[in-house]
């Protein structure tokens, strides 16, 4: 009986191993591939967020640095303090862009991305052209044609872009839209501008960039990572990390 016990025990293991079954119980399971750090990203937001703070603002400030910390970037960012002058900030965030060349940073691998007047900061940032690598993605960033002010900052910043821009607007935004005029300025006056511009069509208008919706942040996440080699000294993302002040 021990000895017909034995050799049915000694059947099963054999069929286990016939079928793979005991191979696949011994492998452990796969993790996933860590994400690659995507570079240093400087964030500026909107006017809500200087005048009525991070708590009370409309745009939903804290979480878009978390959500682009999760598409690993290094983010930068800070609250600008209520009716700063864009144009001075503008000078600001190009010493912060001259700063981290200045500490080794790639200039392929730094964006500027700005929504509504963080936007427009971002677009004097370009013009003031601190390096022609450097990336800017405009979230509503541009006055439509026939808005106050837009043919004054066609006038103002557009003879002087150059540099990899990308401009992102919702379809149903009434006041906030097109740079293109602004962009064939810029190529009117024979800059290196390489710009892209993508209408959204979300039926959220300007409100689209105030929520960190995948629709957005997944294209710019995307369109910074498009060409990019990852550098030995990146390392992988850290999701969980700080964010910089300027």
């Amino acid at each position: 009986m021990v000895r017909l016990l034995r050799q049915v025990l000694a059947a099963l293991a054999v069929a286990a191993s016939g079928s793979g079954l005991a191979h696949a119980q011994a492998q452990p399971a796969a993790e996933p591939e860590p994400l690659r750090s995507a570079g240093h990203l400087i964030y500026l937001h909107g006017i809500d967020v200087a005048q009525k703070g991070p708590d009370r603002a409309p745009e939903q400030y804290r979480e878009i640095l978390a959500a682009f910390r999760a598409q690993g970037f290094d983010v930068t960012s800070e609250v600008r303090a209520p009716h700063t002058p864009f144009r001075l900030y503008a000078q600001r965030v190009a010493r912060t862009i001259e700063r981290l060349i200045a500490d080794g940073a790639d200039p392929a691998r730094i964006t500027v991305v700005g929504y509504s007047q963080g936007g427009l900061i971002a677009l004097a940032t370009a013009a003031r052209r601190p390096h022609p690598e450097v990336r800017y993605v405009l979230l509503a960033g541009c006055f439509r044609p026939g808005q106050p002010h837009a043919q004054a900052h066609t006038d103002e910043f557009g003879p002087h872009l150059s540099g990899r821009i990308l401009s992102l607007y919702d379809a149903q935004d009434g006041a906030m839209g097109e740079c293109a005029p602004m962009f064939a300025r810029a190529h009117l006056e024979g800059r290196s501008l390489s710009a892209e511009e993508r209408q959204l069509d979300t039926k959220r208008g300007h409100a689209l960039f105030a929520r960190p919706h995948p629709e957005w942040v997944s294209q710019v996440a995307s369109w910074v990572r498009e060409g990019q080699e990852p550098e030995e000294t990146d390392g992988v993302a850290n999701g969980t990390a700080g964010v910089n002040a300027l």
